[in-house]
């Protein structure tokens, strides 16, 4: 009779430390699973398209402007990413320099300003979205924006997306 109680007693015990294990291992997964992305500095391309007409979707055609650019994700669920992008009309270069700036929201997403700096001294601002995908193989972060632009031919809108590499 003791060996059987003695042979139960093992038996709980050995599935008590399973189950513990099992819970250990859960509490872990659960640490690793973050709505915020880390803190790091991310390479990035930049692309704008010009909007010629309402139905027209413009990521099927070339980007009229496309650059290389940084995203740096910062302490207390800051964004931040500045550079140029060239491009060629007529004749003639033009540079349109761009600050985003943002914060992430109560829902994992990043919410704040893109603006835009001409050569002419102008500026021009528009809110942006932007959204961060972290996997075991990688870290995609994307950030969408649309604003008009005045220029001495009339307003033009620009879409805009700022993104990692794929």
């Amino acid at each position: 009779m003791y060996v059987i109680i003695s042979i139960l007693n093992g038996i709980l015990i050995g599935c008590e430390s399973v189950d513990k294990e099992e819970l250990d291992t859960a509490s872990i997964e659960i640490e690793i699973e973050t709505p915020q992305c880390p803190n790091d500095v991310y390479s990035a391309i930049l692309q704008v398209w010009r909007v010629e007409d309402e139905e027209s979707n413009v990521t099927d055609t070339p980007p009229f402007c496309e650059a290389p650019f940084e995203i740096e994700l910062l302490e207390g669920g800051v964004f931040y990413s500045a550079g140029d992008c060239n491009f060629e009309t007529g004749e003639q270069t033009r540079t349109l320099s761009y600050i985003f700036q943002g914060q992430l929201d109560d829902t994992g997403s990043y919410i704040g300003e893109v603006v835009l700096f001409k050569q002419n001294g102008d500026e021009e601002q528009a809110s942006f979205s932007a959204s961060c995908t972290q996997t075991e193989a990688e870290i995609q972060l994307r950030l969408d924006w649309s604003m008009t632009i005045t220029t001495p031919n009339g307003e033009r809108e620009h879409v805009g997306v700022l993104a990692t590499a794929e």
